[in-house]
C-alpha cells in the first residue's frame, strides 16, 4: 500500500491533565498579518503561543472543502494578548475557535460544534474501559497526516501498536478496524493534521472527526465508522455459553490479515486452520465489508469482529459455530469496490495473509 504519512516521533508515557491556558497574560508585541493565508496565519499564533508559554499548542483547522486554508488575513496589533489575536483573526475569515487540551480547533461555527459533540462515546462492551485509559496515557510526541486515507492511518496505528506490544509482553494489542459503509465509504477518506504531544484517543478524536465519521473503543480493538454503523453490535449471543464455547475464548491467534470481499466460506476455511474449530455457514452471498487487520485476538473475538465487517451472526452448536445472515442487520454491507481484495482462486486459506 502506497505510505502518504509522515511519523515523526512516538513517546508511551503518563498524560496528565495539560496545565497551557490561553488567557490575557499571553501578551504578543505585535501581530502584523497583509494579507496573510488563514493557515499561515495560525500556524504563527500557535509558534508565538509556545514561545511565549513553552508547551506545544496545535492548531486544527476544519477545512473539509479546502476554501477556507487560503483565505486572507490583513490585520496590524500591538501589545496585544494572544486570545484578542487569535479572535480577531477568525472574525475576519468568518470562523471561530474553540479550545479542547492543547488543540485549538478552527473552522465554521457548525463544524466546530460538529467536532465537539463527536466527543460523545459510542457505548461499547466491558473492558473497554481499561483500552480507554490506555489511549489516554500514549502519548505521540510529534505526528503529521498530509491527505493521507483512513486506511493509511489505521496501517500507522497498527504499526505502532506492534511497537508497543513487542516492548511490554503484558500489553494488550493494538487493533484497529474500519467498518465500511458502501454508500459512505470511509477508508478512502483523506485527512491532513500535524500534532504534537498529544494523547492517542486525542489522535483518533481529531483524525476521525475531521472526515466526518467516529471511533469506537472496545476491550481490545478501536473500531472507526459512521456513527449509525458503530452503534449497532456484533450478531450473535452476548454471552455464549456450550460446550464449544471455551475452546473458542482459548485459542489465540497471534496475526491475521482478512481482507475486504472475503466470504464466510472462506473465513470458516481460514478459522478451521487457525484454530482447529468446526464451522457451518448458512448464508451464501455475506462478505467482509472491511479489512480485518488483527493481532493476538481469540477465535471468538476474530468471529465476532468478521460478523459486524459482514452483517452476519453466529451461534454456538455441540461441535461447531454457525454464521447466518443477521435478521437485524436489513442490508447486507459490501466493500467498495476500490476496497475489494481479490483472493487467490480457490479460497485458499493462506491466501488471507494469516501468521500462525
Amino acid at each position: 500500500m502506497r505510505q502518504r504519512w509522515l511519523f515523526l516521533g512516538l513517546v508511551v508515557a503518563a498524560f496528565g491533565p495539560v496545565p497551557w491556558t490561553v488567557s490575557a497574560q499571553v501578551e504578543l508585541d505585535s501581530v502584523n498579518f497583509q494579507r496573510t493565508e488563514l493557515r499561515q496565519a495560525l500556524e504563527f499564533l500557535a509558534a508565538k503561543a509556545k514561545e511565549r508559554t513553552n508547551q506545544a499548542l496545535n492548531v486544527v483547522l476544519i477545512d473539509p472543502n479546502h476554501d477556507l486554508e487560503s483565505k486572507p488575513v490583513t490585520l496590524s496589533l500591538s501589545r496585544v494578548p494572544w486570545s484578542e489575536a487569535m479572535r480577531y483573526t477568525c472574525e475576519l475569515t468568518g470562523t471561530t475557535w474553540q479550545k479542547e487540551g492543547n488543540v485549538i480547533a478552527v473552522g465554521a461555527p457548525a463544524a466546530v460544534k460538529t467536532l465537539q459533540r463527536q466527543r460523545t462515546k459510542i457505548a461499547t462492551g466491558p473492558g473497554s474501559e481499561n483500552n480507554q485509559r490506555r489511549l489516554d496515557q500514549m502519548k505521540i510526541s510529534h505526528v503529521a497526516f498530509k491527505e493521507s486515507s483512513l486506511e493509511e492511518v489505521a496501517d500507522y496505528l497498527r504499526l505502532m501498536g506492534r511497537e508497543l506490544t513487542s516492548k511490554d509482553p503484558n500489553a494488550l494489542p493494538f487493533n484497529v478496524m474500519i467498518k465500511e459503509n458502501i454508500a459512505k465509504p470511509v477508508a478512502t477518506r483523506k485527512v491532513s493534521v500535524d500534532l504534537a504531544e498529544i494523547p492517542m484517543s486525542e489522535l483518533l478524536h481529531y483524525v476521525t472527526g475531521l472526515v466526518n465519521c467516529r471511533y469506537r473503543i472496545d476491550a481490545r480493538a478501536v473500531v472507526i465508522g459512521e456513527s449509525e454503523d458503530l452503534a449497532r453490535p456484533p450478531g450473535g449471543p452476548v454471552n455464549p455459553r456450550g460446550p464449544i464455547f471455551a475452546q473458542l475464548a482459548a485459542k489465540r491467534i497471534q496475526a491475521i490479515d482478512i481482507p475486504a470481499g472475503t466470504t464466510v466460506g472462506e473465513f470458516l476455511e481460514a478459522v478451521r486452520t487457525l484454530g482447529g474449530v468446526n464451522g457451518i455457514s448458512l448464508t451464501d452471498d455475506a462478505v467482509a465489508s472491511s479489512r480485518l487487520a488483527m493481532q493476538d485476538v481469540t477465535v471468538l473475538e476474530l468471529i465476532r469482529y468478521f460478523n459486524e465487517a459482514s452483517g452476519t451472526a453466529f451461534r454456538l452448536d455441540r461441535n461447531a459455530f454457525v454464521i447466518a445472515d443477521d435478521p437485524a442487520v436489513p442490508k447486507k454491507p459490501r466493500p467498495p469496490e476500490s476496497l475489494t481484495t481479490s483472493l487467490p482462486k480457490g479460497g485458499d486459506a493462506s491466501g488471507l495473509g494469516f501468521d500462525p
